[in-house]
């Protein structure tokens, strides 16, 4: 008999019988089933009732002595079969089956978790009863600046008020006196006392080399000018230019490293915005009142002539509080303080601070800004009057009430009671909007008119003046 390979399974019947042990011999039936089942044995059997032989297979050779089991069995034992190596891998994919499916498992668990919390933590917001909602005006509402709020309290304003002060200025304007005839005929002073009482208007600093801003107006017939600053001490200054349309001028002291103060955004600028004036009314120099914004972009026939939109605000402003800064929340100057509307207490206004640098710019660099002059004085159109006292115009025309003699809108040919209806092409209904669309015109740009006067519309071609050549009206 053949020698059988090494490392060879045979495999046997699953029903296969110890076949090593010699069959007793047998008779009769039972000879037969003993034979009926061998023929059984013999027949063709699927393969998936077949099982690997374990015991070991002892050959003998020639001599008669056992061959190869050793061998085989010292193999069997060294070698793990390819069935054994598979068995193992097997066992090892099937364990880490079973621990993805553990932490799966686990990963479930904790989602299943977090959701029960989270609908446990809304069902019980819903149903147990709520705290009263803090509103603005409960008493119980926490203010900010109060012992009991976490936020540590601060004075704002007077943090504002002492990073402005060093940077505002008062200015004492010495007048020259008019020479009058007395009654026997000899000329002699008029109030010789102005002598002894200077104008007086406050500054602020625009620059460190010494530029200072304040209002226009403060200067007719000046001679001399003196300048106080925060720690008293006194310089003499000199005036570089002034601009009546917006009633602001630029005057100078032969200084260095002066401390100034950052111009505001005009554009954010809001009703209702929280606002600082610091000037020097009466004498009094570094007066601080507070107020808010009331409108932002104000036009009234009787500040300024209308020239300018100005910010309206209720802080305090009395004679020699012109040219001081407004300052917003921040310490930051959005208008230079201007006027107050027929003496009234808490109507005051301002220039705005784009304005007050564009003509601080061109006042440094020129002396002087080239201002258009029309030569007329015009008013709104209202039909109901008695409303536009107390509430926003309803203007529906502009009409010229007043010409000027020898100005651009008596050489065009313009006339009191003419409605002005276009201004180069665009209908206006407002005064205000004429004035708007030839503010930045040049003097000597002739501009087209359409007027209409008794019933006819009229074209006007109009060659506008030099605003400092004429008294403003218009």
């Amino acid at each position: 008999m053949p020698d059988i390979p090494e490392n060879v399974p045979i495999y046997i019947a699953s029903d296969h019988d110890e076949d090593n042990e010699p069959a007793p011999e047998k008779s009769g039936a039972a000879a037969s089933s003993a034979e009926s089942k061998r023929r059984s044995l013999m027949e063709d059997r699927s393969a998936g009732n077949w099982q690997p032989y374990t015991k070991d297979i002892t050959v003998k050779n020639e001599e008669g002595q056992p061959s190869g089991s050793s061998s085989a069995s010292a193999s069997a034992k060294a070698k793990p079969s390819a069935a054994q190596t598979g068995d193992k891998t097997g066992d090892k994919a099937g364990a880490q089956t079973v621990y993805v499916k553990k932490k799966t498992m686990e990963i479930l668990l904790l989602v299943t978790a977090v959701n029960m919390l989270a609908v446990g933590l809304w069902a019980g917001n819903q149903l147990l009863p709520h705290a009263p909602v803090t509103s603005s005006i409960d008493p119980v509402f926490a203010n900010l600046f109060d012992g009991k709020s976490k936020i540590a309290p601060a004075n704002i304003m007077s943090d504002i008020v002492a990073r402005t002060n060093p940077c505002v200025v008062t200015l004492d304007i010495r007048m020259i006196p008019k020479m009058v005839a007395s009654p026997d005929g000899a000329e002699q002073y008029n109030n010789p006392s102005s002598e002894m009482m200077p104008n007086q208007a406050t500054g602020l600093i625009i620059r460190s080399d010494g530029y200072i801003l304040t209002c226009a107006h403060a200067f007719k017939n000046f001679e001399t000018i003196d300048v106080t600053f925060h720690n008293h001490k006194t310089m003499e200054a000199k005036l570089i230019g002034k601009d009546d349309f917006t009633d602001l001028a630029v005057v100078k002291v032969e200084a260095e490293n002066l401390p100034v103060l950052k111009f505001a955004d005009i554009s954010e600028v809001r009703p209702g915005d929280w606002v600082v004036a610091v000037g020097s009314p009466v004498g009094l120099d570094h007066t601080v009142t507070t107020g808010v914004v009331s409108a932002a972009d104000r036009s009234l026939q009787e500040v300024n002539n209308n020239r300018v939109e100005l910010i309206q605000h209720d802080a305090l402003l009395y004679i020699g509080s012109s040219g001081g800064p407004l300052l917003n929340i921040k310490g930051e100057v959005i208008g230079i303080n201007a006027a107050v509307r027929g003496g009234t207490p808490g109507i005051s206004f301002s220039v705005p601070a784009d304005a007050a640098a564009y003509v601080s710019r061109e006042l440094v660099a020129h002396g002087s800004i080239a201002r258009p002059y029309m030569g007329l004085v015009m008013e709104d159109v209202d039909p109901n009057m008695t409303r536009s006292l107390t509430l926003p115009s309803s203007s529906v025309a502009v009409r010229v009430t007043r010409v000027e003699a020898k100005g651009p809108a008596e050489a065009a040919g313009l006339k009191p009671g003419d409605l002005i209806l276009k201004v180069k092409g665009v209908l206006v209904r407002r005064a205000q909007e004429v004035r708007t669309l030839t503010r930045d015109d040049k003097p000597g740009k002739v501009i087209e008119l359409t007027v209409k006067r008794e019933g006819k519309e009229l074209p006007i071609s109009l060659e506008l003046g030099d605003f400092a050549k004429f008294r403003p009206h218009g």
